[in-house]
């Protein structure tokens, strides 16, 4: 019986869609239990399931020993896809009443799954496995199987995303009832909609305008503007009409028209064609008796063309099927008319629902959804190759394309860079529950990004260098991950595959070159594919100054006069140079303590520069710092531990580095004075 009802609201919501009524917020006079009960059953014969199940819920407050009203409220909540509130009533059931109810476990774990609680849901399939023993225990065991490997598939896809960004459609398209069936056409738009902003009373439609139209929206400057129905007369006020899609050459518009039968939930659909005229739609006709088949359903047209010739596929409730609603395709034969419906095959249809078929002409594929497959929701969007009745087997196109919940008319443009599709996932548009309504929601693919790039000098033109670093790190906040780690040495271009919307940083280095580091942010560069990349490191310009050590005398920081042409040509150096500066660094030999020889070492440095700024060196170039004993040049001692003069007199001494502040140029000093003698 369950499935009979889920079968009718896949029926009323993708076939037509049927406008589904909301409560009121209160009843209008105090009934008794009775009543109430009897009411809760007429709403819901005549389809009016919100407003049965205010009632059922009222009845329940005040029966709530009746397990069964609690059964009818979680199955209510379920068919209006109100699936938080349904897993809520489901395990109150099954912990009330499980031996009566012996399902509600099953459901329960549905609505797991339905929810996105994969772990909890497989748990709960399992334990209904395991306990349930009933006449139709093979048929629910295989389901509850079926959802199990769902749930497992779910965990896979999550795991591997796809690479696509998803666009939710603000209220030029969208609005907080039921919007559905898009189909882009050049810069329009066109798709289908029960406008409304406010709930709807089945007791209080008289002059209600709740029935579903065709509406036309445009692209302008990446936006869509706000969609309008396209008038009649494809558009009626007596008819639910929706579903449209156009013929290749554009000048057929095939879509679905049902018409509202009293006191009937369901409604026979059928699919009708209007043909241009100038820029306007001519008189809808109905595209043939083979088509649309008497006390059947027909609806969701898609056109494909095979081998030059169109195809009408389309979802029909016939029999002959597989099951549930199918897919089934007929060959056209000629002016808007097509011949006898094929079914599609078990390939493509299963005993449960298949619907909204969109037909890749160019890479000869079909896209369409399914409840009967393997799947990680609801309805999932499934793609196979193939066309007429030969079909690969379906593939689940992924996750997050594909949610937990139903998902739905699915559209690739023929680059297969992006499209549309419908869903019912969380928006900020419903009415009621966070996913009781389907809205369009638009998709871009993002392709894999390549970084192509080289190392060079900042040259004219520019010239790759070989046999440079390269090193790459992604960027998570201030945190580097090492990333890889190359050399230019067998290729002057290198080639990368990036991530989408990463940042990452490449540092370059190679002897002779000052390293770079440089961050590359694709949140804010737009790539189609490639990103060329140049990283340019500046080559060291050295320049050698050669001159000879200042030594001092033992204990001594004044300057001689031998040592005064080193000094005069580091002032030459700084007077040609006026950005140098210059650091003057005083050291010492072992004799005496640590803290003696630093203050010597720092009168020796001051000396040195006593003698600049006399000669007119600011004070502010020269930094002067002291070494104390702690970086001899030779041995302070001979090999046997005795005292080395020698070694000691070359100890004390003073030495330059001339600072640049050029990151290109670094200057060496070589020193070329003999090694000294004197010992004392």
């Amino acid at each position: 019986m369950k499935r009979v009802i889920i079968n009718a609201l896949f029926l009323s919501i993708l076939t037509s869609p049927v406008f589904a009524q909301f409560a009121p917020d209160t009843v209008q006079e105090e009934l008794s239990p009775r009543k109430i009960k009897r009411m809760a059953k007429k709403l819901y014969k005549k389809g009016s399931y919100y407003n049965s199940l205010e009632y059922w819920e009222q009845y329940y407050e005040k029966k709530p020993e009746k397990t069964s009203a609690m059964e009818k409220i979680a199955e209510l909540n379920f068919m209006l896809r109100d699936y938080k509130m349904a897993e809520k009533r489901y395990k109150a059931l099954m912990e009330a009443d499980s031996a009566n109810f012996p399902k509600a476990r099953y459901w329960y774990a549905l609505m797991l799954k339905y929810n996105g609680k994969y772990d909890e849901s497989k748990e709960q399939f399992s334990i209904f496995i395991n306990r349930y023993l009933a006449d139709d225990s093979k048929e629910y065991h295989e389901l509850a199987r079926k959802h199990i490997e769902g749930c497992d598939l779910a965990k896979n896809l999550m795991e591997k995303p796809l690479r696509v960004k998803i666009e939710h459609l603000d209220e030029n398209i969208n609005n907080p009832f039921t919007d559905y069936a898009p189909m882009p056409a050049g810069n329009d738009l066109y798709f289908s909609s029960i406008k409304s902003d406010s709930v709807l009373d089945l007791q209080q439609l008289k002059g209600v305008d709740y029935y579903s139209k065709i509406y036309l929206s445009h692209n302008e400057n990446n936006s869509w503007t706000k969609g309008e129905p396209i008038g009649e007369p494809v558009n009626s006020p007596k008819y639910h009409v929706g579903n449209s899609t156009l013929s290749p050459d554009g000048t057929r518009l095939y879509f679905t028209r049902c018409c509202p039968k009293k006191r009937k939930v369901k409604m026979n659909c059928e699919i009708m064609v209007s043909k241009k005229k100038g820029d306007k739609w001519g008189e809808p006709e109905p595209v043939g008796e083979e088509i649309n088949k008497k006390k059947t359903t027909s609806t969701q047209p898609a056109i494909g063309v095979i081998d030059g010739k169109e195809t009408l596929y389309f979802v029909s409730n016939r029999e002959g099927g597989v099951g549930g609603m199918d897919i089934w395709y007929a060959e056209s034969t000629g002016n808007g008319k097509f011949g006898t419906p094929v079914n599609a095959g078990a390939s493509i249809n299963t005993s449960s629902d298949e619907g909204t078929p969109y037909y890749d002409s160019k890479n000869k594929r079909l896209y369409f959804s399914s409840n009967g497959l393997v799947n990680i929701g609801g309805m999932d969007v499934f793609t196979a190759n193939g066309s007429g009745g030969q079909w690969s087997d379906p593939v689940n196109i992924g996750y997050p394309l594909n949610s937990s919940v139903d998902d739905m008319y699915f559209f690739m443009d023929s680059e297969e860079e992006g499209g549309f599709f419908v869903s019912n996932r969380p928006s900020p548009f419903s009415l009621k529950s966070e996913t009781c309504c389907d809205d369009i929601y638009q998709y871009d693919m993002i392709k894999e990004i390549y970084l192509d790039g080289y190392v060079a000098k900042r040259t004219e033109p520019e010239v790759p260098i070989g046999d440079a670093d390269v090193s790459v790190f992604t960027v998570h906040g201030g945190t580097l991950a090492p990333l890889s780690t190359f050399k230019t040495d067998t290729m002057e271009h290198f080639v990368l595959k990036l991530e989408p919307e990463q940042v990452y940083q490449f540092n370059a280095t190679k002897p002779g070159f000052w390293g770079s580091e440089e961050v590359v942010d694709l949140n804010k560069i737009e790539v189609e594919d490639t990103l060329f990349k140049v990283f340019f490191i500046e080559e060291i310009v050295r320049r050698k100054i050669r001159l000879k050590r200042i030594y001092y005398e033992f204990d001594k920081y004044d300057i001689t006069r031998q040592y005064r042409v080193t000094l005069d040509s580091l002032y030459d150096v700084l007077t040609e140079n006026p950005q140098f500066t210059l650091e003057i660094t005083g050291h010492c030999d072992s004799k005496g303590s640590d803290k003696y020889n630093d203050e010597l070492g720092k009168k020796r440095a001051q000396s040195a520069a006593d003698y600049l700024m006399k000669k007119g060196i600011a004070a502010e170039r020269l930094a002067l710092l002291s070494k104390g004993e702690s970086e001899p040049l030779a041995p302070n001692e001979t090999p046997d531990g005795k005292d080395d003069p020698r070694g000691r007199a070359r100890n004390r001494r003073v030495e330059f580095k001339v600072n640049t502040n050029n990151p290109n140029l670094e200057i060496e000093i070589e020193y070329v004075d003999a090694q000294r003698t004197d010992t004392k």
